[in-house]
């Protein structure tokens, strides 16, 4: 406060002289010094005022718990779907109060923002008037000075003040990965082979934060609906996942998010995986040898029971697909059953096959069934040999 006073009273001084010497070059670069010196200490105190605009980077934390979308069973799954195994405290809605409101893009790449293209992002975001020229304007973008943080300074973060009616947020972007110490050793536990890529992979960050604490859960949802809005206008080609700290909860990056983001409540995004999750088993497991084998010798049944030219969603057969190396047990919609083939609509989007897709008519030979599943004429689910054997797995790991 008292630099700021000081700058204050040397620009009137200065600006007095400019007055008294109309043209003089030295009155004039002073007056133009000062009101530097004054804008500096400025900054530094709505830094100091404005709802801590200094970010606390010891509490942004990791995401410990990513596998909120790691009780899903090996199913059809993804978004919208309802083949979850049970519940999960990372989709509990239950915010830890320790940690920062913020949303976090991990990026494939590192972007060097700017004041113009932040501002850009965050007026069509909300529609507000972000003119860097309005020298009287309460809500702007301010590029602060680097941070005296040790932790800050290692992960190279850059820190944008944004200063708006509804209140105080950071935008922060690193060219490391997000908390790079612990990254692969925090992936480790990760059982979805696709979003333990995507963070393994990710070579950078951004992210919004909220500057302090919330008083109340209104402000709370306040704050996300504004974050989300932010995070969606900033989200590109570059995002493979978005994580929250407060949640301790990620989830791959897809455009269909967008929708959710910019919904007024973005963290609805963690209630489900984005795509289903891939999970690996070892081929030798006694357990899922055994199921697969059960569910060919009863695949007659399914047969049986399978309504022939009717559209019916809940008959679902899991059959092994191949592209050169790779391979990947997915869902297929049966549209014909036969005692040797399988027609059917694929529901999963492949993680690395490059041969089939989400929605691809597909023929599948039955010595290539993994599981099937179908509801009897009470409702009752028949068949899931196989999602017994994964649930056994996701408890007996942890």
């Amino acid at each position: 406060m008292l630099s700021l006073l000081c700058s204050a009273i040397t620009v009137a001084a200065f600006a007095g002289w400019s007055l008294k010497n109309p043209g003089n070059p030295i009155a004039l670069a002073a007056l133009a010094a000062s009101g530097l010196w004054f804008a500096i200490c400025l900054i530094r105190s709505l830094g100091g005022r404005l709802g801590k605009a200094t970010p606390d980077y010891t509490r942004r934390g990791g995401f410990g718990r990513i596998p909120a979308n790691l009780r899903w069973q090996d199913g059809a799954g993804g978004r919208g779907s309802a083949s979850k195994a049970g519940a999960d405290t990372g989709r509990s809605g239950e915010h830890n109060e320790d940690a920062i409101v913020s949303l976090v893009l991990l990026l494939s790449e590192p972007r060097q923002p700017t004041e113009v293209s932040i501002s850009g992002c965050i007026a069509s975001a909300l529609d507000v008037d972000l003119d860097p020229k309005d020298a009287h304007a309460t809500q702007f973008v301010i590029r602060m000075p680097p941070s005296s943080s040790r932790m800050a300074a290692k992960e190279d973060i850059g820190h944008f003040m944004v200063k708006l009616d509804l209140g105080v947020f950071a935008v922060l972007c690193s060219g490391q990965p997000y908390r790079n110490n612990d990254r692969r050793a925090g992936c480790a536990g990760i059982r979805d082979k696709r979003l333990r890529t995507a963070i393994e992979s990710h070579q950078a960050w951004i992210s919004v934060d909220l500057m302090g604490q919330p008083e109340n859960d209104g402000q709370r949802q306040d704050a996300y609906a504004a974050i989300g809005r932010m995070i969606a206008a900033m989200a590109g080609p570059d995002c493979l996942a978005i994580g929250c700290p407060e949640r301790d909860a990620c989830n791959e990056f897809d455009p269909s998010l967008l929708e959710i983001l910019r919904s007024g409540n973005p963290l609805e995004l963690f209630d489900d995986p984005t795509f289903a999750p891939v999970i690996e088993i070892d081929r030798d497991d006694p357990a899922m040898i055994d199921a697969v084998e059960q569910a060919r010798e009863r695949w007659p049944e399914f047969v049986a029971a399978f309504p022939e030219g009717a559209n019916d969603e809940r008959f679902l057969v899991k059959a092994e697909f191949r592209d050169g190396e790779h391979t990947e047990f997915m869902w297929l919609q049966v549209t014909h059953a036969r005692i040797n083939e399988i027609h059917g609509l694929l529901v999963n989007e492949p993680h690395e096959l490059e041969n089939v897709h989400c929605g691809l008519s597909v023929r599948v030979p039955v010595d290539r069934l993994n599981d099937w599943i179908y509801p009897d004429g009470n409702g009752k689910m028949v068949g899931g040999f196989t999602l017994g054997v994964i649930a056994a797995t996701e408890d007996r790991d942890g």
